[in-house]
């Protein structure tokens, strides 16, 4: 029986590119997409949901209204210097992102795994580095979706 691709790991791939934002509020690509595959270690996708109880006193029943809605992208990387591995050869990917962690970056990003492929924009929200087991260190990187009318776009 075969493996479907969605469960390859080999068929995994994340493209992340820094944003320009002009005065307009419009967003741009800032330099050459950079992908992460073979140091990618792990990539997640997640919907958030904000609520509050609204309910009338005489109702023992819960009444949960949605207020807001958001996503989060994280990206783990094993931190390899090989430029063999890497876009660029002057080190890690997420570390290049967050190197200006005064002001956090949009970043656009494509998350493929098999045919299917998540796009979206994100500002980064998280940036940590450090050992890890097995003798691996690695950098993981949150994005949190911006309201810029560029809601994350999934294609099965």
């Amino acid at each position: 029986m075969a493996i479907p691709l969605p469960l390859l790991g080999q068929h995994c791939a994340v493209v992340l590119t820094r944003q320009i934002v002009d005065a307009a509020g419009a967003l741009t690509d800032d330099t050459t997409a950079a992908t992460i595959t073979g140091v990618l270690e792990a990539a997640s996708f997640r919907v958030r949901t904000t609520t509050e109880e609204i309910s009338p006193i005489t109702s023992l029943i819960e009444n949960n209204v949605l207020l807001q809605t958001g996503w989060e992208m994280t990206v783990r990387e094993i931190m390899d210097r090989r430029a063999s591995n890497l876009t660029t050869s002057v080190g890690p990917l997420l570390a290049q992102l967050a190197e200006n962690l005064a002001s956090p970056a949009i970043v656009k990003f494509v998350f493929t795994r098999g045919s299917n492929v998540w796009t979206g924009y994100g500002v980064l929200s998280d940036y940590n580095e450090g050992p890890m087991a097995k003798g691996k260190n690695v950098a993981e990187m949150t994005l949190t979706g911006v309201n810029n009318g560029a809601t994350p776009t999934y294609t099965p």
